[in-house]
């Protein structure tokens, strides 16, 4: 988790998760067949090993929402036309307004989230918080959904179909 890792779909031509420590006596290497390595004193203390595997699948499971994302942003929102009545005018700004919230408090969560796992990765294996760091993971793909929802609304109702596609091109 502390340097940067191949990271993709086995079947679809990657080679899984690849993990590492700070140093390179303390590997792990997650792959579709589970671990291919490990370094021995996480063979002494299976729970390290039992933590490491749980933000594995947490790290797994978080791609395979960025995949269902990015697939969901294909398909625009589909809002009704609007006129020009003060009402609708009303309401597009206060949608637009709260989307833009919602942007913002996604990022920002995502952002102190990821700050989280630089910061608990960067210890030794053995003195990391695993339950943190799993749970900064679900945080950063739970925000995610939320920025998207909120990216597809705000594309939606953006003034020309041209800058609706390129905020959504800009969120896949």
């Amino acid at each position: 988790l502390v340097q940067p890792g191949m990271l993709g779909d086995p079947q679809h031509g990657g080679r899984g998760m690849e993990m590492h420590g700070t140093h390179s006596q303390h590997p792990i290497e997650v792959g579709s067949g589970g671990i291919k390595h490990m370094a021995p004193s996480m063979v002494q203390n299976p729970q390290l090993l039992l933590a490491q595997q749980n933000v594995a699948r947490v790290c797994k499971n978080g791609l395979e929402t960025v995949q269902s994302i990015i697939h969901d942003l294909m398909n625009p929102v589909e809002v009704p036309i609007l006129s020009s009545d003060s009402a609708s005018i009303k309401w597009k700004q206060k949608t637009v307004d709260v989307s833009r919230q919602n942007v913002n408090a996604a990022l920002a969560a995502m952002l102190a989230s990821a700050a989280a796992v630089i910061t608990q990765t960067g210890m030794e294996p053995e003195e990391i918080n695993y339950t943190a760091v799993g749970s900064a993971v679900t945080t950063i793909s739970t925000n995610l959904t939320e920025l998207a929802k909120a990216v597809k609304m705000l594309a939606a109702l953006s003034n020309t179909q041209q800058d609706g596609n390129n905020l959504l091109d800009a969120a896949r």
